[in-house]
Formats: C-alpha cells, sequence, structure tokens
C-alpha cells in the first residue's frame, strides 16, 4: 500500500490538486490507469457536502490527466457494500472534515479489517489523515468540545500510520476554542511524552506500509511542549 497522507489534497481557491512538494507528480507514476476511484465520507449523513468535495477532487484528478473509469462515493447510502467498494477500488480517498465523526463512521462500517487487505493507494486529507493512525489524536475543534468531558481526544485509527498529524497548521495556530488556542493552550499540553507531526497545506506524509515514511514539505515536530521546525517547502523528512 502506498499512501499520501496531506494536510490539504486540494488547494481551496482554484480547487486543484496542491502543486507542492512533488505530489502530483509522484501520484502519476504510482497510480494505476485507469483510475477505479472511492471516495469515503466524513460525515456519512452530509450527502450534499460530500458529494460536492468528491466531484471536485474527481475534476482535479482529471484535470491532471488521470482517467478515471470508475467512481463510487461510499456513505450512509451504501455502508453495507463497503468490503466490495474497497476491493474494486485502486485509489481510495479518505475526505478531511470532523475528525470524531469520521471515526464513528470508520467504525460503523468496519473500515479498518479491509483497508488491511487492500494494496491500492490510499490519499487522505485532514481528518482522513489524522483517523490513518494507529492511535488517533482527536484535537476539539467546535466550541464545546474542551469543556465536554465525554470528549475523547484519544480514539482508535485505521493503523496506516503510527503518526500523529496535524493539518491546516499555519492555520491552526491562529485557531481557538471555547476560547483557547488550539497549539499553544491545548495541543501543547496534550504533546507530552508524544510527538504531533505539523503540517503546512501543500506538505504530505509519503508512505509504502511496512517499508518507508517521509515528510514532504513544510512541517513541525511538537512533542512535550515544544515546536521545532523539521522541514521547508521542497525537502524532506524521513520517519522511518
Amino acid at each position: 500500500m502506498r499512501y499520501y497522507l496531506t494536510s490539504a489534497t486540494i488547494n481551496f481557491d482554484d480547487r486543484l490538486l496542491i502543486k507542492e512538494n512533488g505530489f502530483i507528480n509522484d501520484l502519476k507514476l504510482n497510480i494505476k490507469k485507469p483510475c477505479s476511484f472511492l471516495f469515503v465520507a466524513n460525515n456519512p449523513n452530509n450527502i450534499e457536502e460530500t458529494e460536492k468535495y468528491a466531484f471536485d477532487l474527481k475534476n482535479a484528478l482529471e484535470v491532471e490527466n488521470i482517467e478515471i473509469n470508475e467512481f463510487n462515493i461510499l456513505d450512509s447510502r451504501n455502508k453495507e457494500n463497503v468490503e466490495e467498494l474497497i476491493v474494486s477500488a485502486n485509489l481510495v480517498f479518505l475526505a478531511g472534515g470532523h475528525v470524531p465523526t469520521q471515526n464513528k463512521f470508520f467504525h460503523e462500517i468496519n473500515l479498518k479489517k479491509y483497508i488491511d487487505k487492500y494494496d491500492g493507494i490510499i490519499m487522505s486529507c485532514s481528518a482522513g489523515s489524522m483517523n490513518s493512525a494507529s492511535k488517533v489524536y482527536s484535537i476539539p475543534e467546535h466550541n464545546g468540545e474542551v469543556k465536554d468531558r465525554e470528549y475523547k481526544r484519544e480514539l482508535e485509527g485505521l493503523g496506516i500510520t503510527e503518526v500523529n498529524v496535524l493539518p491546516h497548521f499555519e492555520f491552526l495556530k491562529t485557531m481557538s476554542v471555547d476560547g483557547l488556542n488550539l497549539i499553544e493552550d491545548i495541543a501543547k499540553k496534550d504533546s507530552m511524552e508524544r510527538k504531533f507531526y505539523c503540517l503546512d497545506d501543500g506538505s504530505y506524509i509519503l508512505g509504502i506500509r511496512g517499508e518507508m515514511e517521509i515528510i514532504k514539505g513544510s512541517a513541525y515536530i511538537l512533542s512535550n511542549g515544544r515546536l521545532e521546525r523539521i522541514s521547508n517547502i521542497d525537502e524532506e523528512y524521513k520517519l522511518r
């Protein structure tokens, strides 16, 4: 399995694939042609938003002359067909959005069971990248989640990687939830005796399961309350 765990897969302005750090070239070199593309939703019940994002990504792939001969969306409408949809795909995309919402959906459809057998390409964005970890760090995103005693910051993930990603870092460090800055007041305290890899948009983790894993592009490591830059644009940082 080859995987691309991105902060953002497409640009917010032009809705095209990120061009930084060799992403498009590497994807085009390794994707099967033609491509059987499966888009896995974040919120399985938000059909309108899921379809909009899925078709945006499909268009972005086709702009780069990546031929798609089969295109499916996995959400609440067809969740009972998860095994069939995974088996027929050679590109599986895990959408961005709300981490706990997506995590619950993944468990509901037992996605890990089928991903463990999958040998194609995984591509993910934001929450999808965060839920790809074995042990997911689910940073509070919505007001009320910091104060909610039942909110779980640690969740069981897909086990594609052992790495905990904090995406959209240049934006995340300006955000506050329940009056607390996401990085200074929340993530730094949660980073004791663990590591978070903070990715700017345009950066991603490139991995081959069981073989190698590197960060491509601008990134930081947050551990024991200390933030350190580990790579810049067009640079790499070897994870293993």
